[in-house]
C-alpha cells in the first residue's frame, strides 16, 4: 500500500476524532502514541492509538473501509488483531473508542 495513503487516512482520522470528540474525553484515554499503519491482512489503512484507559491498555487500530466508507475497530495484541465493531461512521468513532477504552456507558459525561 502506498505511504502516503496511509498517512493521509491516518491524518484523517485524527482530525475527525478531534472535531467530534470532547477534549476531556479523548485525555482520558491516555494516548501514548499515534502511528499510521496499513494491515495487509485486513487489506487496510488506518491510525493506531496506543491507550491506557481504565478499561483497556494497549493498541487500538482505526481501520478505514474505503468500500463502504466507515471505519472499524480492532484491539491489536502482536500478531493477534481482534474486531471490536465494524461499521462505524466517523461522528459515532469517538463514542465507540470511549466505550471500549474509558467509559462504558459512552456518554461522554466528563465534568470540565
Amino acid at each position: 500500500m502506498d505511504k502516503k495513503f496511509t498517512i493521509s487516512i491516518a491524518s484523517t482520522i485524527w482530525s475527525q476524532l478531534k472535531a467530534t470528540t470532547n477534549f476531556f474525553v479523548l485525555g482520558s484515554w491516555g494516548i501514548k502514541k499515534r502511528m499510521y499503519f496499513h494491515h495487509e491482512g485486513l487489506g487496510m489503512s488506518g491510525l493506531v492509538l496506543e491507550v491506557s484507559g481504565k478499561l483497556y491498555q494497549g493498541h487500538l487500530f482505526i481501520a478505514y473501509n474505503e468500500g463502504w466508507d466507515v471505519y472499524e475497530l480492532y484491539k491489536l495484541n502482536g500478531l493477534v488483531v481482534e474486531l471490536i465493531k465494524e461499521d462505524i461512521h466517523f461522528d459515532e468513532l469517538g463514542t465507540v473508542i470511549d466505550k471500549n477504552v474509558e467509559n462504558p456507558a459512552g456518554t461522554f459525561s466528563y465534568a470540565g
